[in-house]
């Protein structure tokens, strides 16, 4: 198995509690948080409507909390560096919007 792997859980329908197919590995946590699973398991959750957050996750944009995008380019999942609050925030989708990529709590 790889390294952990930040996911959030946002708050937009994600299958939460989700068990890991042919395994008892079950992962659940509460819309805006964020929990650390195994590389491989956070695949299938992202595949599920969970937001991978960390190393690796795509930046898209810089700027101040003020020239967030309103429609990401992506659904879930996109990176944005907030210059005014110095954080990287993660797009959760709709329901969730933006989340602190540390913590996991709405940003």
């Amino acid at each position: 198995m790889s390294s952990p792997n930040l996911i959030c859980m946002p708050g937009d329908g994600a299958a939460n509690p989700f068990t890991i197919p042919g395994t008892t590995r079950t992962y659940s946590c509460t819309a805006g948080s964020a929990i650390s699973v195994v590389g491989e398991d956070a695949t299938l959750l992202r595949g599920q409507g969970w937001v991978a957050a960390g190393p690796g996750t795509p930046i898209k944009h810089t700027g101040p909390t003020t020239s967030r995008p309103t429609a990401p380019t992506v659904m879930m999942g996109e990176v944005y560096i907030d210059t005014t609050e110095n954080i990287a925030v993660i797009y959760g989708g709709p329901k969730t919007a933006w989340m602190n990529v540390a913590t996991g709590a709405s940003a």
